[in-house]
């Protein structure tokens, strides 16, 4: 189906582009978008199911056309001022340069041409004669007008001054460039004119502008980076615009006609006026094959009702002025989402036990929003559920606004009665057993301490609570505690006074008790002492102190042992310590005869240090032993004879003698003298 559009229509299918793609390159271009927002990508879920206008916005021009419009665009230009080549290097002032092949034929008020020539006043002519004379400088008629260039573009046609010596091959200041950009069927021929000085006033370097042919459409484009004014040449005259090949039509932007205006950053599009003819077929997919392709409309614009993923193609099949034929196709994506998200529902348990709480999880993809009939609005929660058995349901709503509903049951289980116990013994002394069992049998145990059984035996330094957790076999618990009173050992001590003492002395010993028994007020604990005095004597009594009388020397070994009525006890023992007076013989008849023969010391305790040294009448030593050894005991036995002195190889007479003793009350050195009788 062939289309005719107006001027109006024309320009709003360019402008329509705004996104830039080729519609802003002025190239014979098709662009399909969804009308109204202008997006190539259409998404369409459970909130909105279609239907879906799409609108082509092709950019196509008369086939022949004798006069433009003009429209202001974007400073956006779609190539650098240097891109391309360098031409018209000898370029001197006021010149026409050499005549340039164009790619591609281009229509121009209804003619058509495949050459221009470039002018070093910013301006290019399809009048090829021109080619090589001068471009003049002085001006002042405004375009249409036969006293300006005919069949020519004005790209800022102002007095500009470019010269060999100014160019700056690095930054390629000063210098003219043309250049073939793009692929077909979007070629574009571009000359540009870049930071050229103005004439007279030539430290004004920044004259920038850009000529910008459109393959297909014969659409120009002029940008200016920057057209500066030298007011005192030539009335600063500048001016921007088309002129047929006759000067007697023109056109102009507002405000651009010949005058000493300025410009900075600035761009217009001229537009061949006319109607378009051209065809735009929509395809299901992207095949546009005639065999395969699936057509599904005709025309700028289409409603489609998409039921799935899927792509539409826009084909713009077109004859520009010149008889070149374009297909062109480009696509638009629709993108189906209406498929509700997976949701699945559960409980941590779906059978509890009274009081237990429960945690509720929906399980879901992207989703936006948790609805619970208990209020929820969260992905999980946990709580503990007011009714024996309780449903929930969940609605989830997704990303694309699609719901799904799931739902779980959730049971409460009867309470089991909590543990009783037997505690056997229930009251101990630290350091004994007791076991704890309980009453009632129950499907699984599990005491704090550990243990997995029915009972535990326990051995606790201190009274102690032992707890136990016991469950039904839905794993419902209940939970007591048992305890286990413990009576402590009790920390005996004692003091005895004296704890040194001589026997000759015939003295009692005191035994003072020093035993706190305050931490067993309370206990409902009695308690006796036990008394063991060392030398074979014991006491049980309640009475707190006691005391003894030892009839006998020695070192005695004393025992308190406290015991409760729970048989707890505990001892502590000290020594007392009993000395005898020692008894020296002061006659020895060494005769061998068994009967004192030797030196020996009545009631001497071999575990206390002494030293015996024998001297002559004249003071020489004929005797010394450490730890003499040679006694009689407490039954009178006669102990270590062969080991005494038995005045062996001395004469007989009198001798003297020093006995020391360390003993434990007091230390003795005993001095007399000693008879040696054979």
């Amino acid at each position: 189906m062939i289309r005719k559009i107006l001027l109006s229509v024309i320009i709003m299918s360019i402008g329509v582009a705004s996104v830039r793609a080729q519609n802003l390159m002025g190239c014979p271009s098709v662009s399909p978008t969804e009308l109204g927002t202008n997006n190539t990508e259409v998404y369409l879920d459970c909130s909105n199911i279609g239907p879906v206008t799409f609108v082509a916005n092709a950019v196509a021009t008369a086939l022949g056309s004798s006069d433009y419009s003009v429209m202001s665009i974007p400073y956006d230009p779609p190539f650098g001022y240097t891109a391309g080549t360098r031409i018209f290097a000898n370029a001197t002032d006021d010149t026409w340069g050499d005549v340039l092949n164009l790619p591609f034929t281009f229509c121009y008020y209804g003619n058509t041409y495949d050459q221009v020539v470039p002018g070093a006043n910013s301006v290019a002519t399809f009048n090829t004669s021109v080619a090589g004379g001068s471009c003049a400088w002085s001006y002042s008629a405004s375009i249409p007008s036969t006293n300006l260039f005919p069949n020519t573009i004005f790209a800022c046609y102002r007095d500009i001054y470019p010269s060999t010596s100014d160019y700056n091959s690095v930054t390629g200041d000063g210098g003219i460039f043309q250049g073939v950009l793009g692929e077909y069927p979007c070629r574009s021929y571009v000359l540009s004119f870049n930071n050229i000085k103005l004439y007279s006033c030539t430290s004004i370097r920044t004259f920038t502008s850009m000529i910008v042919l459109y393959e297909g459409t014969n659409i120009i484009d002029i940008y200016l980076r920057d057209a500066p004014t030298c007011t005192s040449w030539n009335s600063g005259n500048g001016v921007i615009g088309l002129q047929n090949s006759t000067g007697t039509m023109g056109i102009t932007p507002p405000g651009r006609n010949t005058g000493p205006w300025t410009a900075h950053e600035e761009a217009w599009r001229f537009i061949p006026i006319g109607d378009p003819e051209y065809t735009v077929t929509w395809y299901l997919g992207t095949d546009t094959s005639a065999a395969t392709g699936i057509v599904v409309g005709v025309g700028d614009t289409i409603t489609v009702f998409p039921s799935e993923t899927t792509y539409y193609t826009a084909r713009l099949q077109y004859v520009a002025c010149n008889g070149d034929h374009f297909d062109l196709i480009d696509h638009v994506h629709v993108t189906v989402d209406t498929i509700p998200p997976g949701l699945e529902v559960t409980a941590s348990q779906d059978t509890i036990c009274p009081e237990q709480e429960v945690t509720i999880t929906a399980t879901t993809g992207n989703t936006v929003t948790y609805e619970w009939n208990t209020g929820q609005t969260s992905s999980s929660f946990t709580l503990i559920p007011e009714n024996e058995v309780t449903t929930f349901v969940c609605t989830v709503t997704g990303v694309n606004h699609c719901e799904s509903v799931d739902s779980v049951t959730v049971y409460a289980a009867a309470e089991i009665p909590p543990p009783t116990f037997i505690v056997e013994p229930a009251e101990i002394c630290s350091g004994q057993n007791s076991t704890i069992s309980t009453e009632l049998e129950y499907h699984a145990y599990a005491w704090a301490i550990g243990g997995t059984g029915r009972s535990i035996t326990v051995e606790p330094a201190v009274t102690t609570s032992y707890s136990v957790t016991v469950s039904d076999e839905l794993g419902c618990t209940s939970e007591a505690e048992a305890q286990v009173v413990v009576h402590p050992h009790p920390e005996v001590d004692f003091i005895a006074s004296p704890d040194h003492l001589m026997l000759s002395d015939n003295i009692e010993v005191q035994f003072l008790n020093q035993t706190d028994t305050s931490g067993f007020i309370g206990l409902n604990d009695t308690y006796t002492w036990h008394w063991d005095f060392g030398d074979g004597e014991t006491q049980i009594t309640n009475n707190y102190n006691t005391s003894h009388f030892y009839s006998t020397w020695g070192e005695f070994v004393v025992t308190l042992e406290m015991v409760t009525s729970f048989d707890c006890r505990n001892s502590a023992s000290h020594t007392v310590y009993v000395e005898p007076d020692l008894e020296f013989p002061n006659v020895i008849t060494p005769n061998g005869d068994g009967v004192n023969d030797v030196f020996a010391v009545k009631n001497l305790n071999l575990d206390v240090p002494n030293r015996l040294s024998v001297y002559d009448r004249w003071g020489k030593k004929v005797f010394d032993m450490e730890n003499y050894p040679t006694c009689i005991d407490k039954n009178g036995q006669l102990c270590n004879a062969d080991s005494g002195f038995s005045a062996e190889k001395l004469s007989d007479g009198v001798y003297y003698y020093v006995f020391y003793y360390g003993g434990h009350v007091k230390t003795f050195e005993y001095h007399s003298s000693l008879t040696v009788i054979r």
